[in-house]
């Protein structure tokens, strides 16, 4: 950009400052502040995986792209995506380390522990993915599930105080594109079909026990091992409310059955069916495949093309 030649016409309305042609630029004084900032080397030491630096870098980036500054781009923007995770294992790491944090915080504090600022924020995400489709493709899932979980309470209400304190991960909506916010949509009502399957249709989503015939005794009634007949008698209340107070987060709902499955009665009396040990591991067996499954769902159901995706 430096090395074009000057303009040899001499217009009206050309202005020179120590016969240097001044250049009116459409971009955001702040934004170029900001990249001769980190030209000079006197930009800010920010933590790359952080709210703070993506408030930083975001800008850079976008005017690193469009002036074509390829060394730029290629020493922040790496550092930027590995903050995301990009399969099932990366996405668990990542929760786990955040609860760990917000743990830490509010032991050492007393107080809710807030690790927000910690993390990358999801929604600028999605407005780099604009600038850099192919670089950014394969962290795609993970943000747009980010997003689809992230309610928007009001910052310093009572809701939201509640929701950060436990760990959760806040969005600057103003970052989404419009052209995104369809896709957001329709992937919402994506995993939500998916959850009522899991919640009344489970035998179409993993690899179901052939029927039981064990029979057992409770409370004088004759108990009959049915496993789908229990499922759909013990689980679809549990689940439901398990989706309001896990704010629609299937992968969470999924782990914890894995985790928790045994801390759900076994009997039920009004039909009365009941869960024999072997068909519970059978069914526990299942449950992780099925929520791997439903990871690898996800560019479906945002719509992220599967060739995109393995760029």
């Amino acid at each position: 950009m430096l090395s074009l030649p000057q303009p040899e016409s001499q217009s009206s309305d050309r202005i020179v400052v120590d016969e240097c042609d001044v250049v009116d630029l459409d971009d955001q004084e702040a934004d170029i502040e900001k990249l001769l900032q980190v030209i000079y080397g006197f930009g800010p030491s920010y933590k790359l995986l952080s709210q703070a630096s993506m408030d930083f870098y975001r800008p850079i980036l976008i005017l690193a792209k469009k002036y074509d500054m390829v060394k730029l781009i290629d020493l922040y923007l790496p550092h930027v995506i590995e903050g995301w995770p990009t399969n099932l294992d990366e996405w668990d790491g990542l929760e786990e380390e955040m609860q760990l944090k917000a743990k830490r915080l509010s032991k050492k504090s007393g107080t809710p522990g807030f690790v927000d600022d910690e993390f990358v924020e999801p929604a600028s995400m999605l407005q780099l993915a604009q600038h850099f489709p192919d670089s950014l493709a394969p962290i795609l899932p993970a943000v747009y599930y980010q997003l689809a979980r992230t309610p928007s309470p009001k910052k310093g209400s009572p809701q939201w105080l509640s929701y950060v304190g436990s760990g959760g991960r806040t969005a600057n909506w103003s970052f989404v594109p419009v052209s995104d916010y369809e896709a957001l949509s329709a992937g919402q009502h994506a995993i939500k079909e998916h959850f009522l399957d899991l919640a009344r249709r489970p035998h179409t989503l993993m690899s179901w026990p052939n029927p039981c015939s064990r029979v057992t005794t409770y409370s004088q009634k004759t108990m009959y091992c049915l496993p789908l007949r229990w499922w759909e008698a013990q689980l679809p209340g549990f689940l439901l409310t398990r989706l309001d107070t896990k704010r629609g987060d299937i992968l969470a709902i999924y782990q914890e059955l894995i985790d928790g499955f045994q801390s759900i009665s076994s009997y039920n009396q009004d039909v009365p069916v009941w869960l024999c040990d072997p068909c519970r591991a059978a069914i526990s067996s299942q449950l992780k495949p099925a929520r791997e499954m439903f990871w690898n769902k996800l560019p479906e159901y945002f719509g992220i093309k599967a060739s995109v995706i393995d760029l």
